[in-house]
Protein backbone atom coordinates (compact mmCIF):
# COMPACT_ATOMS: atom_id res chain seq x y z
CA UNK A 1 0.00 0.00 0.00
CA UNK A 2 1.57 3.19 -1.11
CA UNK A 3 2.33 5.65 1.59
CA UNK A 4 1.26 10.02 1.26
CA UNK A 5 4.22 11.57 1.09
CA UNK A 6 3.55 14.80 3.32
CA UNK A 7 4.13 16.97 0.20
CA UNK A 8 0.56 16.39 -0.74
CA UNK A 9 -0.72 16.14 2.61
CA UNK A 10 0.72 19.53 2.44
CA UNK A 11 -0.80 20.41 -0.97
CA UNK A 12 -4.28 18.75 -0.22
CA UNK A 13 -4.35 20.67 2.80
CA UNK A 14 -3.95 24.14 1.02
CA UNK A 15 -6.05 23.08 -1.84
CA UNK A 16 -8.96 22.89 0.86
CA UNK A 17 -7.85 25.85 2.45
CA UNK A 18 -8.30 27.56 -0.68
CA UNK A 19 -11.63 26.23 -0.94
CA UNK A 20 -13.05 27.27 2.32
CA UNK A 21 -11.93 30.98 1.74
CA UNK A 22 -13.84 30.75 -1.41
CA UNK A 23 -16.68 29.52 0.13
CA UNK A 24 -16.54 32.29 3.11
CA UNK A 25 -16.67 34.88 0.19
CA UNK A 26 -19.22 33.07 -1.27
CA UNK A 27 -21.20 33.62 1.79
CA UNK A 28 -20.47 37.13 2.74
CA UNK A 29 -18.57 38.83 -0.10
CA UNK A 30 -17.62 41.70 2.54
CA UNK A 31 -15.63 39.49 4.67
CA UNK A 32 -12.36 41.19 4.03
CA UNK A 33 -10.69 38.81 6.27
CA UNK A 34 -11.47 36.16 3.46
CA UNK A 35 -9.93 38.00 1.02
CA UNK A 36 -7.11 38.35 2.84
CA UNK A 37 -6.59 34.88 3.43
CA UNK A 38 -7.15 34.01 0.03
CA UNK A 39 -4.53 36.21 -0.83
CA UNK A 40 -2.15 34.72 1.19
CA UNK A 41 -2.94 31.51 0.18
CA UNK A 42 -2.35 33.02 -3.82
CA UNK A 43 0.37 34.45 -2.91
CA UNK A 44 2.34 31.19 -1.11
CA UNK A 45 1.13 29.65 -4.30
CA UNK A 46 2.35 32.34 -6.53
CA UNK A 47 -0.56 32.32 -8.66
CA UNK A 48 0.64 34.90 -10.78
CA UNK A 49 -0.40 38.15 -9.28
CA UNK A 50 -4.11 36.92 -8.22
CA UNK A 51 -3.41 37.47 -4.09
CA UNK A 52 -3.25 41.55 -5.17
CA UNK A 53 -6.72 41.63 -6.00
CA UNK A 54 -7.28 39.63 -3.21
CA UNK A 55 -5.50 42.15 -1.19
CA UNK A 56 -6.66 45.31 -2.45
CA UNK A 57 -9.95 44.00 -1.77
CA UNK A 58 -9.48 43.11 1.60
CA UNK A 59 -8.21 47.07 2.37
CA UNK A 60 -10.76 48.14 0.42
CA UNK A 61 -12.96 46.43 2.85
CA UNK A 62 -11.01 47.74 6.03
CA UNK A 63 -8.94 44.78 6.66
CA UNK A 64 -5.26 46.17 7.73
CA UNK A 65 -3.36 44.71 5.25
CA UNK A 66 0.76 45.46 5.61
CA UNK A 67 2.83 47.06 2.95
CA UNK A 68 4.94 43.93 2.69
CA UNK A 69 2.28 42.67 1.41
CA UNK A 70 1.34 44.93 -1.19
CA UNK A 71 4.84 44.72 -2.85
CA UNK A 72 4.57 44.68 -6.82
CA UNK A 73 1.03 45.03 -6.52
CA UNK A 74 -0.84 48.04 -8.55
CA UNK A 75 -2.75 50.03 -6.28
Amino acid sequence: MPIKSSASKENEFVIKALSDCNKAIELDPTSGEAYFMRGQIEKMLQFNRDYCRDFLKARELGTEVEAEYLKGCKK
